[in-house]
């Protein structure tokens, strides 16, 4: 184990306490060992996703260096987009380290649904308006509280919303349901829904669908939800699309 490697297992014999104790050492073994490979895919996968604008922002600046382009502003602007998807990669990485980090304890208090639904809907009009995507709120109780964190519902909706944007054919749709003790908040879209080998590894870190950017954004959704004693889930309904819900205590 001291060396990574947690293929070893124990030969279980018997019923008695040895056997027990062997069996819980394999299983932790194998914890262990699952944990060992979701990290090697994780580092693998993080290092592809920025070899690739690094590699291309050293190979615009050195054909400026050298004066291989006619138009330098051209190079220029490809090497600033290729910075400003690795400056976007590291902030979710860092988002996702300081969620996953179990530091400080959420303080849960009321958070208002409507403003942050509107908050997040006005940040994606405009990359709504550049797909062609009409962004709907269906009406609801506007004094409606979720037990929660602003911040942290920022974080769900601000990743679950542009994901939706980006499938969808004409329409993105948020629709807030209230229970007894918890209230729901569903961004549906109406494109073609979730491939059904994609579903299970959804919110995998680093797992990317059809047309999907670094395959963090859900994770860090999920485990903002989960920060706030929530969950997150995504299914294809009947009528179609695809649709994510975010569920958390009542306020």
């Amino acid at each position: 184990f001291s060396h990574g490697d947690f293929s070893t297992r124990v030969t279980v014999h018997g019923h008695d306490e040895v056997a027990r104790l062997a069996e819980s050492f394999n299983a932790m073994a194998e914890d262990l060992d699952r944990l060992e490979q979701t990290r090697r895919g994780f580092v693998a996968n993080v290092s592809h996703e920025l070899r690739n604008p690094l590699m291309s922002i050293s190979g615009y600046a050195q054909g400026i260096e050298r004066g291989v382009f006619a138009a330098p502003q051209e190079a220029a602007g490809t090497i600033l987009e290729e910075s400003t998807r690795l400056t976007a990669l590291v902030n979710d990485l860092l988002r996702l380290s300081r969620l996953e980090s179990g530091g400080d304890r959420t303080v849960l208090t009321p958070v208002p649904l409507i403003d942050a639904l509107e908050d997040s809907m006005d940040r994606f009009r405009g990359l709504a308006l550049q797909k062609g995507v009409s962004l709907r709120l269906t009406p609801f109780d506007d004094a409606l509280c979720a037990l929660g964190d602003e911040e942290l519902l920022g974080q769900v909706l601000d990743n679950i919303l542009p994901n939706a944007i980006r499938y969808a054919q004409k329409t993105v749709t948020a629709t807030v349901a209230c229970l007894q003790e918890t209230v729901s908040v569903t961004v549906s879209d109406d494109g073609g829904g979730i491939a059904p080998e994609d579903l299970p590894h959804i919110f995998e870190r680093c797992y990317k669908g059809k047309g999907g950017n670094f395959g963090i954004g859900l994770t860090i959704a999920r485990s903002a939800a989960l920060k706030m004693e929530g969950r997150l889930t995504a299914e294809n309904p009947a009528e179609g699309g695809a649709a994510f819900t975010l569920v958390l205590k009542r306020a």
